[in-house]
């Protein structure tokens, strides 16, 4: 489940979570992370459960600027 909260939030220790998106729209990482498929990183058995280290170095194409504007901000139209 990924979720987004542009206000301060207390998430649960089991939560993943980012504060510091180095330069990167929050919202472009939150639209991204809902379009990935976390199912083959699952490392739990019966709980399913994810371990960052087995996602931390997949690697990623950024697709080109067609939904951002000139700041690099996602394009509200583009994600309705």
């Amino acid at each position: 489940m990924v979720s987004y909260s542009s206000i301060d939030y207390w998430p649960l220790n089991t939560a993943l979570y980012v504060t510091d998106f180095h330069g990167n729209d929050e919202r472009f990482a939150y639209y991204f992370l809902k379009c990935f498929d976390f199912r083959s990183f699952n490392s739990g058995s019966a709980q399913p459960s994810l371990n960052r280290n087995f996602v931390h170095p997949v690697p990623i194409d950024v697709p080109p600027c067609a939904g951002l504007n000139r700041r690099g901000v996602v394009n509200e139209r583009v994600t309705r």
